[in-house]
């Protein structure tokens, strides 16, 4: 959800980030900060024709294949540090 929905004017008390905040703001007035983040899952393709990025990726489950990302290590590690340039550090990469 990319916005804190309004209804007639007022925060819809239902929308997500809206419940999100209310809750860290509960939370923050009992001395605990909350944090939370995203899970940004995706494939790498060749450009020019849309095959796996990796001609060795043929895992059954490629997400649990720790061996097909340390192939990605250069792109990771310029996408870890493009995050991390925009204020969004990740907290793990895997």
């Amino acid at each position: 959800v990319a916005s804190n929905l309004v209804v007639g004017g007022k925060y819809l008390k239902q929308g997500p980030r809206n419940v999100l905040r209310s809750v860290s703001e509960l939370l923050l007035s009992r001395g605990v900060k909350l944090k939370t983040g995203v899970e940004c899952e995706f494939f790498l393709l060749h450009a020019n024709n849309h095959e796996l990025g990796d001609p060795r990726d043929f895992a059954a489950k490629p997400c649990y294949d720790q061996n097909a990302l340390m192939r990605q290590r250069g792109f990771m590690t310029q996408l870890n540090e493009a995050m991390e340039e925009m204020g969004f550090p990740p907290y793990q990469t895997d």
